[in-house]
């Protein structure tokens, strides 16, 4: 009898030995650093939660043995939170992606600027972090400072404490670099680093 039960524990063994273990399971999150574009320019100053952003994978991205997503597959995301700068205090701005395509609908996909604490900060701007493009647009930034506070120099003027013959047209690009320094101004074009997060 003794002899049947040695037998029988010897084959278990050897039977679960040969179960593959499940690694897809194990290797499908590992809180994974990636770069995409943006698509959407947003800042500390004009943006609200809820905002949302798109941006554009620019390298492929592994998400198990299995799922790869492609370099130019488009990510939707929101605005998660933002503090607005004031007095010796920068502003900053959080970031969440929730959806990839082409993955399939309902398919867990968070991912969080690749910051130490998830929020980005002017402080960030040409770091690994944060590459500012060259053809960067702010247009939509642009867009939005005129809706909160019109175009007009002297109202502005006003706001900054400058004279209102000093301060470029509201709607370049150029008002947006000079008079927003202490807020994240991140543009279309700039490339920033992700993590993505395990569930």
């Amino acid at each position: 009898m003794m002899k049947a039960w040695v037998i029988f524990l010897v084959a278990a063994g050897l039977w679960l030995a040969f179960i593959p273990a499940p690694v897809a399971a194990q290797n499908s999150c590992q809180n994974k650093g990636f770069a995409v574009i943006m698509a959407t320019p947003v800042s500390s100053r004009i943006n609200w939660v809820g905002d949302r952003v798109e941006a554009v994978l620019s390298e492929p991205l592994a998400l198990s043995p299995q799922s790869t997503l492609p370099a130019g597959s488009l990510m939707k995301g929101r605005v998660a939170a933002v503090k607005l700068s004031a007095r010796n205090k920068p502003g900053s701005i959080r970031l969440q992606f929730t959806l990839a395509s082409p993955l399939p609908p309902h398919t867990p996909f968070i991912a969080q600027i690749n910051t130490p604490d998830g929020w980005l900060r002017q402080t960030d701007e040409n770091t690994n972090s944060w590459t500012v493009s060259p053809l960067r647009s702010t247009r939509l930034l642009n867009q939005k400072i005129q809706q909160r506070l019109g175009s007009d120099r002297a109202v502005w003027a006003s706001v900054l404490g400058l004279n209102q013959n000093t301060i470029p047209a509201v709607e370049s690009d150029r008002f947006m670099r000079d008079y927003n320094r202490n807020d994240v101004m991140v543009g279309a074009g700039d490339r920033l680093q992700l993590q993505l997060l395990c569930p």
